[in-house]
Parts: C-alpha cells; sequence; structure tokens
C-alpha cells in the first residue's frame, strides 16, 4: 500500500513539470520592447524618413505660397483682385538678417490665339523678410517677353547645363543666377519667332544697390532652318560667371555652339567684362552677322 501511494505521488510531480514545461516563457516588459524595436527597425526607419521628405516638401511650398500670396498683396492689390497677375517663379535667399526674395510675376490676360508677334510680359520683382514683415524692395514692371501673348517660361537657378543645339527656348545659364558674393541676378530668355526662323536674346538684370538694373543683352541662339532657307545655320550658347563668390559682379563667359549648314562647325569662348555704372559689354559677339531676318524684336 506505502509503495501504491508513492508510486502515485511521483506520477503526480512529474505531470505538474511536463504541465510547467509547457508553459510559454514570460520576456520582462523592458527585454520585450527592446527586442520588438530592433526587429522592426528598419521598416520604421523607412517611414519616419518618408514623412521627413513629405513634410520638408510641404514646408517648402507653403513658404513659396506664402511669399507668392504676400507679394500680391504688397505689390499687386488692384491686379490680384482683377485676376490680371498670373503665377510668378520665386527664388528664396537667406542672408543672414533677413531672406531676399526675388520673383518673376507673368502678365496673364487670358487672350487666346494671339499672333507669334504679340508680346507677353512679365515683371521682376525684389522683397525682403525680415522678422514676418514683407517689404518690396524694387520692382520693374511690363518687361516684353515671349509671343502669343504669353511670357516664356522660367528656370530657376541654371538648371540646364547641356546646350541643346535645336532647342532656342532652353538656353543653360538663363534663370536665376548669382552673379556675385551677394549679387543676384534674371536672366531672361526672350525666343520668338515662326516657322524654323527662332532667336533667343538674353537679357540680363540684377537686384544691385538696393535696385534692379539692366545690365545688357546679346542674342544667344539664332536658327534659320525653315523650309524657305536655302543656307541656314544653328546658333547656340551657355552663360557662366566667371566667378560667382566675387564680392563685386562677376565678369561673364559665354560658350558658343555653330553649325553652318553643315559644312562647318565651331565652338568659341568669350569674356564680357562688367563695367560699373554701364553693364556688361557683349560687343564681342562671335557671330554677329548669324541673324535671321524674318522679325525684329
Amino acid at each position: 500500500m506505502l509503495r501504491q501511494i508513492v508510486v502515485f505521488a511521483l506520477a503526480v510531480i512529474l505531470v505538474a513539470c511536463a504541465k510547467e514545461a509547457e508553459k510559454p516563457v514570460e520576456i520582462p516588459a523592458t527585454q520585450q520592447t527592446v527586442q520588438t524595436a530592433v526587429a522592426s527597425a528598419p521598416d520604421t526607419t523607412e517611414a519616419e524618413a518618408e514623412e521627413e521628405e513629405v513634410d520638408s516638401a510641404m514646408l517648402r511650398r507653403g513658404q513659396w505660397q506664402e511669399i507668392h500670396f504676400a507679394l500680391l498683396e504688397h505689390a499687386y492689390p488692384k491686379a490680384y483682385a482683377a485676376d490680371e497677375i498670373g503665377p510668378g517663379n520665386i527664388h528664396i535667399v537667406p542672408r543672414g538678417r533677413d531672406t531676399l526674395i526675388l520673383a518673376t510675376m507673368n502678365w496673364n490676360n487670358d487672350v487666346q490665339e494671339r499672333a507669334h508677334s504679340d508680346n507677353g510680359y512679365i515683371d521682376l520683382v525684389a522683397a525682403s523678410l525680415r522678422k514676418g514683415k514683407f517689404r518690396v524692395l524694387d520692382k520693374v514692371k511690363k518687361i516684353p517677353n515671349g509671343e502669343f501673348g504669353e511670357p516664356r517660361s522660367f528656370d530657376d537657378y541654371m538648371q540646364a547645363s547641356t546646350i541643346n543645339m535645336y532647342d532656342a527656348q532652353m538656353l543653360p545659364g538663363s534663370g536665376f543666377t548669382r552673379l556675385g558674393k551677394d549679387v543676384w541676378a534674371w536672366m531672361l530668355n526672350d525666343t520668338r519667332g515662326a516657322h524654323g526662323f527662332d532667336a533667343s536674346y538674353i537679357t540680363v538684370y540684377a537686384f544691385l544697390d538696393g535696385k534692379i538694373q539692366k545690365l545688357g543683352e546679346y542674342l544667344a541662339a539664332d536658327q534659320s532652318n525653315g523650309a524657305s532657307a536655302k543656307d541656314w545655320h544653328y546658333l547656340s550658347s551657355c552663360v557662366v560667371p566667371m566667378d560667382d563668390r566675387s564680392p563685386t559682379v562677376s565678369d561673364l563667359a559665354i560658350i558658343w555652339v555653330h553649325n553652318d549648314n553643315d559644312r562647318d562647325s565651331t565652338r568659341v569662348v568669350t569674356v564680357h567684362p562688367y563695367i560699373p555704372g554701364k553693364g556688361y559689354d557683349f560687343s564681342n559677339h562671335p557671330f554677329a552677322n548669324c541673324k535671321n531676318a524674318s522679325w525684329k524684336q
């Protein structure tokens, strides 16, 4: 009898041990959190990175939109009410003490099917933003630019870097451009023409000494390959400041590419000095005679 009791007790103990072994091992909360965080770290990091990128882009867009509305409110209160000023291109330059704002404001009169010879128009605006206060510094009104009554699009700070011989509208160097350590400029590409006869003039305006100043213009591209052209040619160029970190206004270098009726092609580099009080000297144009006669600026 005693032997049966001992055997029964041992059986109970063995069953209890087996059930205990089947129970899951509990992990302290802190250790479990660490393990979970390590396991999911790549996904969490990627999600956070995407959120930060989206938020930054939204903030930048919000800043541009806020500045655009401020420009309309301070520089064009009546025109904005009449919806005569189209969207502008804005370039923001932090300067430590304030933020410099350069803008092109497009005139858009919603006129359809206008002729090639009808100008579009833009305004240039320089403004500052300091401690939440917006102030217009200078403005140049209604500069002829473009055709069909619409102004040309405007690029931000020298987007293109390669010369395309066959597209006079996309000239590297045009757009917002730095001409010195604290000198910023608009390089306006006005391309006009029709039927294979297109010419582009770049006009340089800079915000200098507290006002917007015109520093010169030159024939930057020319195409005369229309159906009526017996002898045709392509001329294109790329403008580059010699030293955009200079304390004064930089001289300009222009790279020229010319194709003469597939008989010959050539590349030339010219330097154009800045003359204080006068602007740039563009008189040494290497292809001054390459002008089509289908239209006049």
